[in-house]
């Protein structure tokens, strides 16, 4: 609590390697899970992979601190993305070895996780598929919350104009189909609603239920200093609503649900 009283307000990967309720010598203490939670203004990080936070525990973060004080994250060592099955946590070569094993890093001797290997996508679909967080405010934990508390909410973290046009597209399954850098498809350089277009009908629904109402003219604009900003934001209707909920778009620093 005093560490609070002067200034600090933001745990990393809450619940992982913090103290909780425990007894000393005799003495029964509280710990920083519980001196988060009485601390209003405090923030915390939960590590989205599905291994390191029980579902219980992210539903009682989510219930007590709610998506403005909650950042999703990945707690990614060099694993995540690969199919490797050994690796080293820190420095290459004065790192610790661990093994990739149930989909976490470990310890070779298993005795401890040493590490995510997830992704952001993988984040959202444990937050929202298998513990059933709304899907906003899985965006918002994933997108704009991070984005307040490093400061870059003005260009980053939600749709809005004004904003850069960093976007990803995912089909109804959560998965990623493409990737929007400052309005440039990938490392292609292309850009325009085409793409846009692209990415849902290779959604598996895509083919009978996509009846997509998208003007012609491209919603972004470039600023002087060469960056593609949101001029406006487009809500695209489709005929068969329920494919409708389950199509998200996303910032590259998360994901928020475009399609009411």
């Amino acid at each position: 609590i005093a560490a609070y009283d002067n200034g600090f307000n933001h745990v990393t990967h809450f619940y992982n390697a913090t103290s909780t309720f425990h007894k000393k010598n005799g003495i029964v203490y509280s710990g920083v899970v519980e001196a988060a939670y009485i601390s209003d203004d405090v923030t915390v990080e939960l590590i989205g992979d599905g291994c390191h936070i029980p579902k219980e525990s992210m539903l009682l973060a989510r219930k007590i601190k709610g998506a403005d004080k909650i950042c999703l994250i990945t707690d990614a060592m060099r694993a995540a993305g690969t199919d490797h099955t050994t690796s080293i946590l820190g420095a290459r070569d004065t790192g610790v070895p661990v093994v990739v094993k149930d989909d976490v890093a470990q310890l070779t001797d298993l005795s401890s996780y040493a590490g995510s290997i997830a992704t952001m996508d993988r984040c959202l679909r444990t937050a929202h598929v298998r513990y059933g967080i709304p899907l906003e405010e899985v965006s918002r934990m994933l997108s704009l919350t991070p984005a307040r508390l490093m400061g870059v909410d003005n260009r980053l973290g939600s749709l809005e104009v004004g904003k850069d046009a960093d976007v990803v597209i995912m089909n109804c399954d959560f998965q990623v189909e493409a990737v929007f850098t400052k309005g440039a498809y990938g490392k292609t350089g292309l850009t325009g609603m085409d793409m846009v277009r692209l990415a849902l009908e290779r959604s598996k629904t895509a083919k009978d239920a996509l009846q997509l109402l998208i003007p012609k003219e491209y919603p972004y604009e470039r600023s002087s200093a060469g960056a593609v900003k949101i001029r406006e934001v487009v809500t695209v209707p489709l005929r068969n609503r329920q494919f409708a909920k389950t199509v998200s778009v996303s910032y590259i620093w998360g994901f928020i649900c475009a399609v009411n």
